[in-house]
């Protein structure tokens, strides 16, 4: 099976400022991916703030009236949204902090009803973020979401790194993970998630992979290097990167397909020139293709 991610990218250390704090004066911009949507979704505040606007579209796409809405909070403060009668597709959710998309996958992956967590898809660390979208088999009791608790393990402190729970919908729950260290997958590509619900504690051993890219200095109309680390997969694995030039830029090769071992050598997979100064944003695919 092919797994596909999109990256935009502003030069690594600038990603993970931009993407890790509201404080910088960026407003934040999260995506949550469920396997389905049922008429009600809790949104976790900090995403959010004070919600300003909602919009919600049904499973024709079509946008649903206000008047069809409800929002509620619950005992700890998150925000409860309700579609009565409606079975979402997609919900956009922007308050004074950030704006959060809801919205169903079209990579589904099937599992036994009676496992207790399993991801919607592969988990993949990019540039030190992970966006995981766990389901359970099993029932779980959302009256209480601030009590729920999710870690991911370091492989060489020992430690767990804290996540955040960002939405539920039914027994789905979309996780983010910033600041990542490449080591919280091991070297057999597997990943180790810390998951508490109230009071019961669910350990979960995934495969997990992830890559970080990066952009050599350069002034104006010089060509910089594009490389790229990968961890968490065989050496003979077999990566495609599309990159797509934005205004003022020309890359050259736009598509380069490539092992682990020889991204990993160090070896540049093309080269950005730009007419504009500043840093500079990539927009770039990562396929794997074996």
């Amino acid at each position: 099976m092919k797994h596909f991610y999109c990256l935009f990218i502003l030069l690594t250390l600038l990603v993970r400022a931009v993407s890790s704090s509201y404080a910088l004066g960026f407003p934040l911009y999260t995506e949550v991916e469920f396997a389905k949507l049922s008429n009600e979704v809790l949104i976790n505040p900090e995403y959010t703030g004070n919600i300003g606007a909602i919009r919600g579209f049904d499973i024709k796409g079509s946008l649903i009236a206000d008047k069809s809405m409800r929002v509620e909070q619950t005992v700890d403060g998150w925000y409860r949204i309700l579609f009565p009668g409606s079975l979402l597709r997609e919900l956009v959710v922007t308050g004074r902090k950030g704006s959060l998309r809801v919205f169903v996958t079209s990579e589904k992956k099937k599992a036994n009803a009676i496992d207790e967590f399993y991801p919607v898809n592969e988990p993949v660390v990019v540039l030190g973020q992970l966006d995981l979208t766990l389901v359970s088999g099993i029932k779980v009791d959302i009256s209480r979401p601030s009590e729920f608790d999710v870690a991911v393990l370091d492989h060489k402190s020992g430690s767990f790194i804290k996540g955040d729970i960002v939405a539920i919908c039914d027994n789905q729950l979309g996780i983010k993970f910033k600041g990542l260290p490449d080591t919280v997958v091991s070297k057999e590509g597997g990943m180790r998630v810390s998951l508490k619900l109230s009071e019961r504690i669910f350990n979960l051993d995934l495969s997990a992979w992830g890559y970080n890219i990066f952009v050599s200095e350069t002034d104006v109309e010089k060509p910089a290097f594009i490389k790229a680390q990968v961890f968490g997969l065989p050496e003979e694995t077999r990566l495609r990167f599309k990159f797509r030039a934005l205004a003022g830029q020309k890359i050259i090769p736009e598509t380069v397909t490539a092992t682990v071992g020889e991204i990993n050598s160090g070896k540049p997979l093309a080269t950005v020139v730009t007419s504009i100064p500043g840093f500079q944003p990539l927009s770039v695919s990562v396929e794997k293709t074996s």
